[in-house]
């Protein structure tokens, strides 16, 4: 009777706060006698309502574990809901749930072995990567011929977008890269367009997972942009679905002028009227990604770092005690901030006066610490790689004299390695799988494209080399061939006339060494 009441007050009733406070002592005395039934039922009501009460949850979770043989698909996947909804994690039960559906799927309906996968993903459990890609597998299968009819055609009706949101969520969240995984999700979307771009969550999530993971479909991304557009157009969407979709985008630098035009259109009203909407969170997401498409629109800039500079003195004075009424758009978060930076680094770079005057807009003591904090980071990320390493051997055997990590004039960037030929200034960056998409053919992600940027407006000329053309050549090829592929390269990157000259000579003065040798 309490679990009855109080899933029907979580789910039709009026809020009781009160009520599900009260029944907490009751609960925690009486859970050995509650059915797996009314164990799922608590958990569920207690995270519906909002009130995640640990007094609740814990026992629940102990409960369910010690009697997880009893528990059906349906209260396995409701207890796995809830416990991540939560952030209240018990994890023999969690990886129990996963070793359980994955030994079973054929028990479980289809949203519930989704709830699983998801779960297990979000949670960032240690993962069993056999059951977690038993469990996708079986899941994509069963979609695949769940949304087709008797006949054999595409059927929406039968097709449910969220599931399929939620798979390619937690391949992506987990970093299990499977292209069959995702090939299949990308030909339901299509198939699917109008089932897909109507399920707002099911759409963004979907975008996200497919950006996170690196896996490009120009259609499917060309079709996401265009209808990017048209929310941002009709208004009423939370930024947040916004930014969601357009950094995917940016970073599968998937451009689309007229996408981004009404992204922006939308992004100045809401900035203007000061919408709840509008946070560190979405803005700095927002602003980052249309600095990596390089789209330029100084008016949206200059706005937006007004009201960072606003809500940046409203944090200080918090933070001074000087407590203020309205509305508190939080403090800035450290991935934010080098958002912003470099946003502002991408202002300034282009060198305009309408991009300087957006930068002015920008408070200096914020500029001053996102520099510092950008600093620290480049000085912890800087690591040599074994690729690197041959690299650094390969231009030293071809007389080259590279500078390994080496740091730009502004102390904002480390370069693998530098050599300098004549008055070029070549930064070599020995590019592993992380700055590239995972679909063929490979191409660079947007983020790496911005940092090569700011490299360029700093005197560099840039020669990205990448992991899978330099492993084909090791396994195939002697040291003449790698050697004739870094000319061929080095070649291709200096863009002066004086610089190729360089190359010239240094690879005659090379063939003539060893010629003597």
């Amino acid at each position: 009777d309490m679990t009855n009441l109080l899933w029907f007050f979580a789910q039709v009733g009026p809020p009781a706060p009160a009520l599900f406070e009260a029944c907490v002592p009751a609960i925690s005395s009486m859970i050995t006698g509650f059915t797996p039934q009314g164990l799922a039922n608590l958990a569920w009501a207690y995270t519906k309502a909002g009130l995640p009460s640990v007094d609740v949850l814990g026992p629940v979770a102990r409960q369910a574990s010690r009697n997880f043989h009893a528990l059906e698909p349906v209260h396995i996947s409701q207890l796995v809901w809830s416990m991540v909804r939560c952030g209240q994690i018990h994890r023999p039960l969690m990886q129990a749930a996963m070793a359980a559906a994955a030994a079973e799927t054929h028990k479980y309906k289809s949203k519930e072995l989704a709830l699983v996968l998801w779960a297990v993903a979000v949670t960032e459990q240690p993962l069993d990567r056999t059951n977690f890609m038993a469990i996708g597998s079986a899941l994509l299968q069963r979609m695949a011929a769940a949304s087709l009819d008797p006949e054999g055609t595409p059927s929406s009706s039968r097709f449910c977008p969220q599931d399929m949101a939620n798979i390619v969520y937690a391949y992506s969240k987990s970093g299990v890269y499977d292209a069959e995984v995702y090939d299949t999700a990308v030909k339901l979307c299509k198939e699917h367009r109008e089932a897909w771009l109507s399920a707002p969550e099911a759409f963004r999530g979907t975008v996200w997972s497919l950006g996170h993971a690196g896996h490009y479909d120009a259609d499917l991304f060309d079709m996401s942009a265009c209808h990017l557009r048209h929310l941002a157009l009709k208004g009423g969407v939370p930024m947040k679905v916004l930014a969601c979709v357009l950094q995917p985008l940016a970073m599968m630098r998937h451009y689309n002028q007229e996408c981004c035009e009404a992204v922006c259109q939308h992004m100045h009203t809401s900035v203007k009227d000061e919408c709840a909407e509008v946070t560190h969170e979405t803005l700095a997401n927002m602003l980052w990604s249309l600095a990596v498409l390089g789209h330029q629109d100084l008016p949206l800039m200059g706005a937006s770092f007004a009201w960072v500079r606003q809500r940046w003195q409203e944090q200080q004075r918090r933070e001074a005690g000087l407590h203020e009424h309205g509305r508190w758009a939080g403090a800035v978060g450290i991935k934010q901030l080098m958002q912003y930076f470099q946003t502002y680094l991408w202002l300034q770079d282009l060198g305009t006066p309408g991009a300087r005057d957006a930068c002015a807009e920008l408070p200096q003591d914020l500029i001053q610490q996102a520099h510092q904090v950008w600093r620290l980071q480049a000085e912890r990320q800087a690591c040599v790689s074994e690729f690197q390493l041959e690299l650094h051997e390969a231009f030293t055997r071809m007389g080259l004299q590279p500078s390994m990590e080496h740091i730009t004039a502004d102390s904002l960037f480390s370069v693998d390695m530098v050599i300098q030929l004549g008055h070029c200034k070549l930064a070599v960056e020995a590019n592993g799988p992380s700055h590239y998409t995972a679909t063929s053919p490979h191409r660079l992600l947007g983020n790496k494209v911005l940092r090569d940027n700011f490299l360029r407006k700093r005197g560099y000329t840039v020669l990205n080399v990448a992991w899978y053309r330099w492993l084909v050549l090791l396994q195939k090829s002697g040291f003449e061939e790698t050697d004739e592929f870094l000319w061929s390269e080095l070649l291709q990157a200096v863009d002066s006339e004086a610089g190729k000259v360089a190359v010239a000579i240094k690879q005659r003065e090379l063939q003539q060494g060893r010629r003597r040798a």
